[in-house]
């Protein structure tokens, strides 16, 4: 009796010692699980956003980009995607929407995001993966424009109108996302700055909306063979685009066809232009590139306007490739829907001096978004080594060159060409 007494005595001692040696961190990390009381007594969901929804609109739109009734119209559209019934007290669609908005809107990586809605690393994980692709699924029908001639008119018409350049239907660019190496990615993704990059390459409207985006290309690879490849380049090359057949420029007896506006590191095709290469231009072609600069900067400004408000982009993305996709395409189409609400919700995202502003002499004043670091993980695309030009698309060009220093003459171009 006395020997299995001591055997006893001796077992329990050691369970002690190895109690006693455990790391202190372990024993915080099973102390300090999060639960549901947790999350409803100290989470940001059921506290502080829960405040602000009540009185504090102001600060309710910086910490969610949207207002309460926005956020109530959004969550009436993915909230039935959002559903889960597989836990015993399941988190809300409101709340796995709010948990995913506060993510894109600040840049935080789940760590953060779960310590401020206590809730476990893996589920916030999970949450933004599912909720980002709801809100992809959900939204794209309807805040990108159906590929129609009717459409296409009415974006040139835009141009025309707000930017002075006829027969143009979008600005192209592409920008370099920042991600974290992806396992066993060897150097597909990994380019000439020595970061880990996915590309979102998209065509803009007149107003900063995206028409066309073609996100998660390699970020090794240059600006032509992304363009190539992508969906929307074989269909513009294919003339799948439904693109309006060619027409009389105002006040002129030239024809042009439509054309996309890009910067250097795009092709020049007959579809696609871009300025003249800096070398001894003439008069009307300095002329020309001041108009061109003129459209191209939409696409500059709808770049900053979305990494000024989805602060997701100023930082590399710690996350598997999938849930890096979703949540640019989800950034995107709230991007469109915000700009594309009423006139109250749209000036609040974007606010007059947000974007670019010309005075009446053509000079710019720098919109507000610029004001922050130069996109912070959004990096501008390599210029193409090698892009062959058509003779068609020469001649497109020379086209435009002579409308803009003729017919398409505006008066304050003549004070902007000494200065170029």
């Amino acid at each position: 009796m006395n020997r299995n007494r001591h055997a006893v005595n001796v077992h329990r001692r050691r369970v002690l010692l190895c109690l006693l040696l455990l790391d202190d961190d372990n024993n915080r990390r099973w102390h300090t699980r999060p639960t549901n009381a947790n999350r409803l007594g100290q989470g940001d969901y059921h506290n502080l956003i829960s405040e602000m929804r009540l009185g504090d609109h102001d600060n309710y739109f910086v910490f969610m980009r949207m207002s309460p009734n926005q956020f109530d119209a959004l969550l009436h559209i993915v909230g039935p995607m959002l559903q889960n019934n597989s836990r015993r007290q399941p988190l809300s669609p409101a709340e796995r929407l709010a948990m995913t908005l506060r993510y894109l809107a600040s840049g935080n990586d789940f760590t953060s995001i779960s310590f401020s809605f206590r809730v476990g690393l893996s589920t916030v994980s999970k949450i933004i993966a599912e909720t980002t692709l709801a809100i992809w699924i959900a939204f794209k029908p309807f805040v990108f424009m159906e590929l129609n001639e009717g459409n296409w008119l009415k974006v040139a018409e835009d141009f025309k109108i707000l930017w002075q350049y006829p027969n143009c239907i979008g600005t192209l660019d592409g920008k370099h996302c920042v991600i974290q190496k992806l396992p066993n990615s060897g150097s597909a993704f990994f380019n000439y700055k020595s970061a880990h990059i996915i590309v979102l390459l998209a065509l803009c409207d007149a107003r900063y909306c995206f028409t066309i985006v073609d996100i998660g290309a390699p970020g090794r690879h240059c600006d032509g063979a992304i363009f190539a490849a992508s969906r929307f380049g074989r269909a513009l090359n294919n003339r799948q685009l439904h693109i309006p057949p060619p027409r009389t420029l105002p006040n002129s007896e030239k024809v042009s066809p439509f054309v996309i506006v890009a910067d250097a590191a795009f092709p020049l095709k007959e579809n696609i232009m871009r300025p003249y290469p800096d070398r001894r231009l003439t008069p009307s072609k300095r002329i020309y590139n001041y108009r061109h600069s003129r459209a191209r900067r939409v696409s500059e400004n709808a770049f900053g306007i979305l990494s000024h408000r989805w602060r997701v982009f100023r930082r590399p993305m710690h996350t598997k490739q999938s849930t890096v996709c979703t949540s640019v395409k989800a950034a995107v189409c709230l991007h469109n829907w915000l700009m594309k609400g009423n006139h109250n919700n749209r000036n609040r995202y974007c606010p007059q001096g947000m974007a670019d502003e010309e005075d009446a002499d053509g000079m710019i004043r720098p919109g507000a978004w610029r004001e922050d670091a130069q996109y912070g993980a959004m990096q501008n695309m390599p210029l193409s080594a090698r892009n062959q030009r058509a003779v068609n698309a020469v001649t497109v060009r020379n086209t435009f060159e002579e409308y803009f220093a003729g017919e398409g003459a505006v008066p304050w171009q003549w004070n902007v060409l000494p200065n170029m």
